[in-house]
């Protein structure tokens, strides 16, 4: 190999070629390092470790720069994208049970705190549920007593109230709720803000303004709307629900004649001559409209129809369809004596159909202690995972315990939080298993 000052200059090679390099030149110059008169090929091949030692170190102060700004960019965005569950607290005297369950509140009451700064407060006795929560709110469920909102307007917030059967939607606004299990009665009363009340008697829902009072009855089909500021005369008592409908009144005649308000047109006006026949309409009877019907709120009348064409008659030969549609509005319609006989007589003529299945679970909801429990029990076996399914097992769970057979119950409450882990009774049966 030549030495001399007059060599080309050595091509690319990596780190242990000039290692290997480096320790040959050290051999065969051992003074290299004191001597500053060190050969010239030894001199390049410092200069090509120092030059690829520089590069290696900008490499990696790019690379880390990219690196962290990337970090940076895609750290900001979460953390500006990601939005935190509303948190809360209990305040007061009150028992609460994992999952957040509130029963057992104090003449005190007690307080939900969320961390928006909305305030849920449980009168004495109340027993709520915080079914779920998000960024946005929560939805709350009363389980039974009064409860007093204090919700905090916030840019797409969504709060929600569920009482029974009925559902309140709720914006910024202040409000109080009563739900009466035993007597199935709801009352809402707005102090400020809006709330849209929905379920069974409120149609496409009941919207209230501050000062007003829904007042809901199920078991007379009756829900009414008191406003203080409306002129005097025009709020109506109880009034079935069905039949709850506004009605015009129409303009002025200009004839000197008063003429009475009505929702039908006028009939023309007989005769002076000759005296006219009066007209007589048979009544219709259209069983294939009773559900469409009850869905709309019409409980009342399809009892008055299914009565007019007889009752006995109706069980014997209307389709499947028609029968569950009039055992809904015998329900609905306070009337459950004769929902029995309906559902009985759909699982006597339909076996093995879903209303069959169905009339099962709802037999079991309108019995008492044992009876109820057979109910649910036939339902279950019938139908395993059918729509009812979660809350016959949860009402089984309850009436059995209501029996005295704890150890049963809490069995049923393991089976339960098993299978339906996000379940309407979940607070009762985790009550259950942590309260032997």
């Amino acid at each position: 190999m030549s030495t001399s000052s007059g060599s080309s200059p050595i091509g690319p090679a990596n780190d242990d070629e000039i290692d290997c390099l480096s320790h040959m030149a050290r051999r065969w110059t051992p003074d290299a390092d004191a001597d500053p008169r060190a050969p010239a090929r030894w001199s390049r091949l410092l200069d090509e470790r120092a030059r690829r030692a520089r590069r290696a170190r900008r490499r990696a102060v790019v690379l880390t720069s990219v690196v962290l700004v990337l970090a940076g960019l895609v750290g900001g965005g979460v953390w500006r994208g990601r939005k935190t569950d509303v948190t809360y607290f209990v305040a007061g005297a009150a028992s609460v049970v994992e999952g957040g369950y509130v029963h057992d509140v104090g003449a005190a009451g007690a307080r939900l705190q969320f961390s928006d700064g909305t305030a849920i407060d449980l009168a004495a006795g109340a027993r709520a549920w915080l079914v779920s929560r998000d960024a946005r709110g929560a939805r709350l469920r009363i389980e039974e007593g009064r409860a007093h909102f204090e919700v905090v307007h916030r840019a797409q917030a969504r709060w929600s109230v569920d009482a029974g059967p009925f559902a309140i939607e709720v914006t910024g606004t202040s409000f109080d709720v009563r739900w009466a299990g035993a007597a199935e009665e709801l009352d809402v009363a707005l102090a400020r803000g809006s709330v849209i009340v929905r379920g069974p008697l409120a149609g496409a829902g009941i919207v209230l303004r501050p000062g007003q009072r829904l007042v809901a009855l199920l078991r007379q089909q009756t829900v009414r709307v008191e406003d203080p500021e409306a002129p005097p005369g025009r709020i109506a008592p109880d009034v079935p629900a069905a039949r709850a409908t506004p009605v015009a009144t129409p303009p002025p005649s200009s004839s000197s004649e008063p003429r009475a308000a009505s929702v039908a047109p006028p009939r023309p006006r007989a005769s002076r001559d000759k005296p006219q026949a009066p007209l007589v309409t048979a009544p219709t009877i259209d069983p294939a409209s009773w559900s469409r019907r009850v869905a709309a709120g019409e409980f009342l009348d399809v009892l008055a129809e299914a009565e007019r064409g007889g009752i006995d008659g109706c069980l014997a030969s209307c389709p499947v369809e028609a029968l569950a549609a009039l055992a809904d509005a015998a329900r609905y319609g306070g009337r459950p004596a004769l929902a029995r006989r309906v559902l009985l007589a759909t699982r006597d003529r339909f076996p093995g159909s879903v209303p069959a299945r169905a009339a099962a679970f709802l037999l079991g909801r309108m019995a008492d202690g044992a009876a109820a429990v057979e109910w649910y029990d036939r339902y279950l076996a019938e139908s395993p995972e059918g729509v009812y399914a979660a809350e016959a097992l949860g009402r089984k769970m309850m009436a059995i315990e209501r029996l005295g057979d704890r150890s049963s119950a809490r069995r049923i409450a393991a089976e339960y939080r098993s299978r339906f882990p996000a379940g309407a009774y979940l607070p009762q049966a985790t009550a259950l298993l942590q309260h032997p």
